[in-house]
């Protein structure tokens, strides 16, 4: 009796699992709903009944993304948090195509925006350069010439085949901003970029080995494997070596991780307050700055703009607000991303 009882608290421990149905604003069923975690492998489609159901073997602090053509995408923060969900799905305006299409005007050609989104947003890199948009014709491009900026947006979720790392794509794109210095689309003169979205990826059908390896590749010395040497504190092989004022340090020092109901809880270190701040009342600076260097030759520079934040098990913050990248570690893009629950 003894041996079954802990044999069920282990499956507890490590199996999540979600499940519901999906509605429309008539409320009759959806079938066919894209269900998954986002930024993983994990994900299904509703049955012809409109139920949903998917598993995790760990906790993951990933939103629950619901998504149909010609419907409201909808996300669900915290979905571990239910294990059940009632979920109800409205149509989009009718009139949201109409103003894209206005806004589409543009005196760059087409091919040129396109040509510049696909490097920004893939990216450079051997991953990045072998990526296809299987639905380029979807894109629609805006210049905003107030500021110079290319914005880009997708009524239906691109479709990217990543032919280097094994992967169908599917990111679900809400907007791509490419910031240049002055009015032109020209590549090379790309100032910033960013983009919002969801995305879960899906094995290509048999995988072979160089996809693994290339994977390999991509995921030593990333951001990913950095977080996740945070959370497991297995720092002696991994490669990093990590400065604060040019002076290395211990991560002990710096990070403090808890594990909290499934999450990690991470604190860290604050830097101190400068004048300024401590005549506002601060007792310290609210944010903080890690240096960092993968192998001697890649550095990277970490902005910490919270110092009290959770991550899962996967180093998977949820946010893009608790850490901001410069250097290495913000050259990927899209073309080089894995999923969250890729394990090398």
């Amino acid at each position: 009796m003894k041996l079954l009882v802990l044999l069920l608290f282990t499956s507890i421990a490590f199996s999540q699992t979600i499940s519901g149905i999906v509605y429309d604003e008539n409320k009759l069923v959806m079938p066919g709903v894209s269900v998954y975690l986002d930024g993983t492998s994990i994900g299904t489609v509703s049955d012809e009944n409109g139920n949903f159901r998917i598993s995790s073997s760990q906790m993951l602090n990933s939103m629950l993304v619901l998504r149909f053509i010609g419907y409201e995408t909808i996300y669900i923060q915290n979905p571990f948090e239910k294990a059940k969900y009632t979920v109800y799905m409205n149509p989009k305006p009718d009139e949201l195509k109409e103003v894209v299409v206005n806004r589409n005007k543009s005196e760059f050609k087409r091919k040129d925006m396109l040509k510049v989104f696909r490097e920004q947003f893939l990216g450079k890199t051997e991953a990045g350069r072998a990526c296809t948009i299987l639905n380029e014709d979807d894109l629609e491009f805006r210049y905003d010439t107030a500021h110079n900026r290319l914005i880009t947006t997708s009524q239906n979720p691109l479709k990217i085949m990543n032919s280097h790392l094994g992967y169908e794509v599917e990111f679900n794109l809400i907007e791509s901003t490419i910031g240049f210095g002055r009015k032109t689309v020209n590549a090379h003169e790309a100032l910033y970029n960013a983009y919002q979205g969801t995305v879960v990826f899906k094995e290509i059908p048999d995988a072979s080995d160089k996809f693994f390896k290339r994977r390999q590749v991509v995921y030593y010395g990333s951001r990913e494997h950095l977080m996740r040497c945070v959370i497991d504190g297995k720092w002696d092989k991994s490669g990093f070596e990590l400065y604060k004022n040019r002076t290395k340090i211990n991560a002990d020092d710096f990070f403090t991780v808890i594990y909290d109901n499934g999450l990690y809880s991470v604190k860290v270190k604050p830097e101190e307050a400068s004048e300024e701040q401590l005549k506002k009342g601060l007792k310290h600076n609210p944010h903080s700055t890690l240096f960092v260097y993968y192998r001697e030759d890649e550095a990277s520079t970490l902005h910490f703009m919270n110092l009290d934040f959770k991550m899962d098990a996967n180093g998977n913050t949820g946010s893009a607000y608790d850490i901001s990248y410069a250097g290495a570690m913000s050259l990927p893009r899209v073309g080089d991303l894995l999923p969250l629950d890729y394990s090398p």
